[in-house]
């Protein structure tokens, strides 16, 4: 788990013979580990004029693209990885549902629900898909029924799942059942959601709701404590 050394040693490797394709894929991969995105995507896209046919580097460098808001362009290496394809339908759903992430952050909601329907064509029991693609419906209070079967069906694949159990919990609160939507989102801060502050809120707005308005404010507050930056606070 020496990933700088590791990297260091992979960076003179390719040096020493640029062909090797596992030794790029690795050293972007640890450019990822490490967060230290402007060299994942100088090495990416190295990677990708050498080897303009593999679908892996592709993926790296949307995910480069996207961890820098350069939603446009993670779009188009998400796509040209499409384009190549793959019989992989794990594979192939985890692009679709990458792309539904970048279009949500560009706040194209129906590109980005079209791709997360997509993704889960293809894997229909992957959790993390489930879950966000569930949260952002209810964010916008939109298909609530649909996006309550897709949580509660992420907290089966993940049980104890803090994230999960809040977006089923807020769900639950929009679609007006109050006294489940407690017990989930209390559930979640017992499992570390109690360090989030979307959570800490969602648990006081919920409390708000069922008339204790005097923990609601404490749990608002513990919300501010830990970062918040909610207006509606």
């Amino acid at each position: 788990n020496k990933l700088r050394d590791a990297r260091h040693q992979y960076s003179k490797s390719v040096k020493f013979n640029n062909s090797i394709f596992d030794v790029w894929r690795n050293l972007i991969s640890i450019d990822y580990e490490l967060h230290e995105y402007d060299s994942m995507l100088v090495h990416s896209e190295s990677a990708i004029e050498l080897f303009p046919n593999q679908l892996s580097i592709y993926i790296l460098n949307g995910a480069a693209h996207f961890e820098l808001k350069n939603y446009q362009k993670a779009i188009e290496s998400y796509e040209h990885a499409i384009l190549i394809g793959s019989d992989n339908n794990r594979q192939m759903a985890e692009i679709y549902s990458y792309l539904g992430d970048t279009y949500y952050n560009m706040k194209d909601n129906a590109k980005s629900d079209s791709s997360y329907e997509k993704s889960l064509s293809l894997n229909p029991d992957n959790e993390y898909v489930l879950n966000n693609y569930s949260y952002y419906l209810a964010l916008r209070a939109e298909s609530l029924e649909k996006a309550g079967e897709m949580a509660k069906r992420a907290n089966e694949l993940k049980p104890d799942n803090s994230a999960f159990q809040d977006t089923y919990g807020w769900i639950l609160y929009k679609l007006g059942k109050l006294e489940e939507a407690k017990t989930w989102i209390f559930n979640s801060l017992k499992n570390g959601g109690d360090e989030r502050p979307v959570i800490l809120e969602h648990y006081g707005d919920v409390l708000y709701n069922l008339g204790d308005i005097e923990n609601a404010i404490i749990y608002w507050k513990k919300a501010k404590e830990n970062g918040s930056d909610s207006e509606l606070i």
